[in-house]
């Protein structure tokens, strides 16, 4: 199973154009829900460590003397909550907006500037959009609108 705490889109190198681009506005009216989407994505990610943790702590001995069905429901619950992730982040995906990192979140919205694609790029502790950085050069490129 690919480890969904390290999901990272692939970077557009196709050379072609992302299917939507943001205008600053756009992108800012969007705030309010895509902060609660990744508040709801950040419980996911949270409740999925703990339950690995504690499956992880089951060990083949204990399973047979009646942890089995602890182990099962968390099972369960790590399949639900991988999927309940994985839903949440095609969800935002499907808008046009990138998640880079779900822990101590980055935002980015494909944006056009001076005729060229660049991303809009936004952290939920930032009241605004107010940063944005080439396609190559990510957050560390970072430069105020």
């Amino acid at each position: 199973m690919s480890d969904p705490f390290s999901f990272q889109p692939p970077p557009n190198r196709s050379g072609r154009m992302h299917a939507r681009h943001f205008t600053v506005a756009e992108a800012n009216a969007l705030l309010p829900d895509l902060r609660r989407a990744l508040e709801l994505l950040g419980e996911f990610v949270r409740d999925l460590r703990g339950a690995r943790a504690e499956l992880a702590t089951l060990t083949p001995k204990m399973r047979g003397n009646g942890s089995s069905l602890r182990a099962s429901e968390l099972e369960g619950r790590i399949t639900t909550l991988t999927s309940d992730l994985r839903h949440g982040l095609a969800a935002i995906a499907a808008m046009g907006i990138e998640v880079k990192r779900i822990e101590d979140p980055l935002i980015d919205f494909p944006s056009m500037r001076e005729g060229r694609e660049v991303y809009l790029c936004w952290r939920p502790e930032e009241s605004e959009i107010t940063y944005w950085h080439e396609l190559d050069t990510g957050f560390a490129g970072r430069r105020p609108i």
